[in-house]
This record gives structure tokens, sequence and C-alpha cells, in this order.
């Protein structure tokens, strides 16, 4: 792939990476915010259910309190005590309910009006009044509570019965001691209410009565909105939220736009109902007018002794509103994602046209020094990575062309030197055993044409082992200063005093071999070996024939000056040995220091010395 390509890929990838962050940023707020409105939905469902049962048992408490008192008290026991000395208390009971009953509507009879005008329910009445001036409408829509046997003895107002014993919540309260009936709506008191049955009890725990107190619904909303009001005042102005109240049938007690007239609702408390244990619970539901809502609903578990009617709060919010930040927040990204993409896409593809450019005569100049024009350039002065590239690869040329003269130089030196040794060096490849280079010497001792000699099998030349039995490949110990018979051109034989030295050139192995020819020594050695036969062979006759006389004598004098000068001969042959010798070692150090020049490890370790020579000579000079 191009790099002009590459540039404009890694932008599209930069661009892509910033949309798909952007996006991700958006969606994680978006959720972030659905979160945080479910979880405050969820308080705000508690907190007002807990406001509901709270207000509810706040009233409890208020009347428990208030049948305590001396003045209620006091009523019942005189009433209870009245109608136990009746002869027949039950008869009394059935024909006052039945004149209750019998008088017409709106008109109070002497009996019902006794009844309103004593001490008790004139102090109801001023109790609800007072209720009444506090809020500014009917706390308690009706108060009334009855004696042990059921009959009313005190009550703010007319009531449709005198006789209570044969109601439910009479029964029920008396039994349990409390009864809250669920919201209804009252005809007597005109609205929507609840009821607060309770007994009532002497210090003793004797049974005096049971009360009956209508709640107006409209006070308990009031603690819910006060708390709802407190929580809103907390969150975020933008935060609206929807409060609705639902009996535990799923009946519709009050929702934002008023009393609900207890219609059945469960075609949409469905989605919120809880089950089990659970009190509360978030949701996402859709309505048909008001589009994606988030919500919470908590169901009523009571307060303190109050248990509860398992009323159902929801709290909802219109998803719509909520987001709307989110989504002109998502609105912006998406339009400044756009921009940047297209001013992003023509940054790169101009940058990346312009750096093609300069990268191709990089290239180009780098093909050209490749091809061993090394006063090729590429010239870039700017001041960028690419500038200073084009500069190194300008230095780089000055620098191989400085080398490349350097190492021509070497080289001419290197072939002079191989050129000049009297001892003979070949290059053979370690593994084919082909002859790669050879020096003249080495082509005068042979007797053959440099064309005859590299390029072929050494073992043909330099080894009379067959090829597959070479000694070097299997030994892995270099030879040193070792005798060994190289053969001519001609075939025919000759010694050399030949070294071995493994080495390695352009990543190959190779095998570097000198040899000095040693046939005038080995002749030497020869002649030697005959003169020390002759010698002995002579002194031996001359003690077989000492008693000859003087011409045995002269005769043997005469010997004896025979090997003397045999001896200075093979002194000389000795000393112009050694001195060969010594032009080798002479010759491998200037190998060695030429390796250096060229930055390469030696390849010859200092020669050992030729023993076998002198030990001949101090042989000779004992024989001597």
């Amino acid at each position: 792939m191009k790099i002009a390509h590459k540039l404009i890929l890694g932008s599209t990838v930069l661009v892509s990476l910033l949309w798909v962050v952007g996006w991700y940023s958006v969606s994680v707020g978006r959720q972030s915010l659905q979160t945080a409105i479910e979880q405050a939905s969820k308080q705000l469902a508690v907190a007002g259910i807990n406001a509901v049962d709270s207000a509810v048992c706040a009233h409890i408490d208020n009347w428990r309190e208030y049948w305590a008192g001396s003045l209620a008290q006091r009523f019942l026991r005189e009433s209870n005590q009245r109608f136990a000395t009746l002869p027949d208390a039950r008869h009394v009971i059935e024909q006052q309910d039945r004149d209750w009953q019998a008088a017409p509507e709106g008109h109070v009879i002497p009996f019902m009006q006794a009844l309103l005008d004593n001490e008790l329910s004139g102090e109801l009445r001023r109790k609800l009044a007072a209720g009444r001036r506090y809020k500014g409408y009917d706390v308690y829509r009706e108060v009334l509570v009855t004696n042990v046997y059921g009959v009313n003895t005190a009550q703010s107002g007319k009531t449709s019965d005198y006789r209570q014993d044969d109601e439910e919540w009479w029964q029920h309260a008396k039994r349990d001691g409390l009864l809250v009936e669920d919201v209804g709506y009252d005809k007597s008191a005109g609205g929507y209410s609840i009821g607060i049955c309770m007994r009532v009890d002497d210090p003793h725990g004797e049974t005096l009565g049971v009360a009956k107190v209508v709640l107006n619904v409209e006070s308990i909303l009031d603690s819910l909105r006060s708390e709802a009001a407190k929580f809103e005042s907390r969150e975020d102005e933008s935060s609206q939220y929807t409060l609705a109240l639902f009996t535990s049938d799923k009946r519709l007690i009050y929702d934002g736009a008023g009393f609900g007239e207890l219609e059945d609702r469960s075609d949409i408390l469905h989605v919120h109902q809880n089950s089990g244990e659970e009190r509360v619970r978030v949701y996402r539901r859709h309505d048909p007018k008001l589009g994606g809502l988030l919500g919470a609903c908590a169901v009523s578990r009571g307060y303190d002794a109050y248990s509860g009617l398992g009323w159902i709060l929801v709290v909802e919010s219109a998803a719509a509103e909520i987001l709307a930040p989110v989504t002109a927040l998502r609105r912006d990204i998406l339009l400044i994602s756009a921009m940047v993409t297209i001013g992003g896409l023509a940054l790169g593809i101009g940058v990346s046209v312009s750096l093609s450019r300069r990268v191709a005569k990089l290239r180009d100049a780098a093909i050209e020094i490749g091809k061993g024009n090394l006063q090729a350039g590429a010239e870039d002065h700017s001041n960028d990575e690419l500038g200073k590239l084009s500069q190194c690869l300008k230095d780089m040329a000055s620098g191989l062309s400085r080398r490349s003269e350097s190492l021509r130089e070497s080289e001419e030196r290197l072939q002079t030197i191989l050129d000049t040794i009297q001892a003979g060096v070949v290059i053979i490849d370690a593994e084919t055993h082909v002859i790669v280079d050879v020096n003249v010497a080495a082509l005068r001792m042979i007797g053959a044409r440099r064309d005859e000699f590299v390029g072929h099998v050494c073992h043909k030349f330099l080894c009379p082992a067959d090829e597959r039995e070479c000694p070097i490949a299997k030994s892995e110990i270099p030879q040193d200063n070792t005798e060994q018979i190289l053969f001519r051109q001609n075939g025919q034989a000759f010694a050399v005093l030949k070294t071995v030295t493994p080495l390695n050139l352009a990543g190959r192995e190779h095998l570097l071999e000198s040899f000095v020819d040693i046939s005038d020594r080995k002749k030497a050695e020869q002649e030697l070996r005959e003169l020390n036969a002759m010698m002995l062979e002579g002194l031996e006759r001359e003690k077989r024939a000492s008693a000859r006389g003087a011409a045995a004598a002269k005769e043997l004098e005469q010997r004896v000056r025979e090997v003397s000068e045999a001896k200075q001969r093979l002194e000389v042959l000795v000393s112009n040995t050694t001195e060969r010798e010594q032009r080798m070692v002479a010759l491998k150090q200037e190998v060695n220091d030429l390796l250096d020049e060229l930055k390469r490890a030696p390849r010859y370790e200092a020669p050992r010395k030729v023993r076998e020579v002198t030990a001949q000579a101090r042989s000779a000079e004992s024989v001597g």
C-alpha cells in the first residue's frame, strides 16, 4: 500500500474514531441521564408513598390521643352506664334507630338535635373547624363515636344511621382495634375519603366504644405534593415529574389532572405492577400521546402501627423533555463531526500528496545510490523528518563513496601483498571445496594458469585424498604448519609446509590455505641422512683398518673434510629454509593487519616454531 493511501486511510480511521467516540459519548450520557432520572423517580416514589403512609399514621395517632382525653372518656362511660340501666336496652336502640331513619331528609328530630348539641359533639365540630381554617378545606369530612352498644354518642353532623354495630367497619374495629377503610366516595361527606375506624378503650383496657373519622384524601395528597415539591427543589429545574396514586386494585385515585373518580386503570398499571416482596422498581413504557416515559412505582407497606392499604404511587417523566439537552448535544456533535470529517479528509489528502511526492524523490535517489551512483541525491531543504532523511541519504552516499575508495585501496594493497609474498595462498569454499581465489606464488608452484585453477575442486591440486574423504572437512581443528604433499599441473608431487584456517566471507564459510615449498629442505634432509650413514659406515671401516697405517688415517682425514663440507652445505640449506619460514610468519602478520584494517577478526594465530629443522641442525653438529 502506498504511503498516500496509508495517510488517507489513517485520516479516515481517525475521523471514524471521532464519530464513534462522539456517538459513544452521547449514548453513554443519554444512558447515564436516563439512569439518573429513573433513580430519582425511584427515590421520589419511595419518599412519596412513605409520606402518604406517614400522613395517615399521623392522623391515627392524633385521634388515638384525642379519644384518650377526659371529655371523650367521660362521655362514653356515662353513655354506657345509661344504657346499662335500661331494662331492655336492645329494644330501645332498635326503636330509636327506626325513628332516626324515618325522619325526612334535611329534618332533624329532637332526639337527633339533642345528640348533635351535646358537649362532645360541639367539641368535635370545633376541632373540624380548626382544621378547615388551617388547611382551607375540610380535613375531616365527618367524625362520630359510638358507645359499646354501637349507637351514636357524639357526631360532627347528621348521619344516615343511629345504630352502627351492624356495620362491618364497626365490628372489625371493635375486634381488631383499628381499621383503615380504602378510599371511596362518601355521599354523606360529599368527597373522596378514607375511613379511620378505631376502638376506644379506657386506661384499664376496657372497651368504651368505637369511633370513625372520615379523612379527606386531599389532606393525604397535600403531604404527597409537599414531599414532591421538596424533592424537585433538589433536582434540576428541567426535571418534571407526574404523580399518580392508585388503589391496590388498580383504580385511579389521583393524577396530575385531579381526582380520577376511581376508574379502573389496569390497562396501563400492569406495566408498573410489582410482584412478591418487591416494593419499588423502575420501568420504561410508551404512551400513545406522550411518547416514551421513564418512571418508577412504589407500593404502600404502611408506617409504624399502620399496615397500609397497598396503594401504588407512580412517578413518571417524559423522556423527550428530560433528554432534550442530550438530543441537542448529539445534533451538535454530529454537525461538528461532519465538519471535522470534511476538513480532516481534505487535509489528509493534501498532506499525503505532498509527502508522497517527496518520498518518491527520496526513493529514486536511493535506487540510484543502490546502482552505484553515489553522486545521486534528493534536494529537500525542509526542516521536517523527510528533510533530515534527505540530508542523511546525502551523508550516507558521501560516506559510502569514502568507504568504497578506502576499500578499493585496501583490496589493491591486499592483492599486491598476496602477489608479492613467496608463499602460496588459496581460498576454498568450505561446502563445495571449489577454489575461489589464488595468488601468483601458488600458481607458480602448481604450474597452472589462473583460469585452470580457480573454479575447480581443490582435491585435484591440493589434496591427494578423495573428494568425499576430505581430511580438513572431517577435522574441526585448524591445521597449522603441517607437512603435506601437493601436485603440480604435470602430476609431479612436491612437499609443502601448509596452514589451513577457516574464515567467513560474505556470510559463507571458506578455508584459507597457505603453504611454502619445502622441497629443497626435504632434499637436504635426505642428503644429510645419507651423509650420516656414510660417516657411520666410514667410522666403522676406520675402526677395522686402524692398524693399516698413515694411508688409512689420511683417507679418514679426507673423509672428515668431506663431511665438514656437507655440514656447511646443510647449514646453508637450513638457513635458507628458516628464512622462508620467517617470511611466512611475516606474511601471516600482514594478513592479520589487513583484516584488522577491514575491521574483521584475525584469522591466524602466532605460528609455532619449526622445531624439526632446529633439531636436525643440532643432530648434524653433534655428528660433526
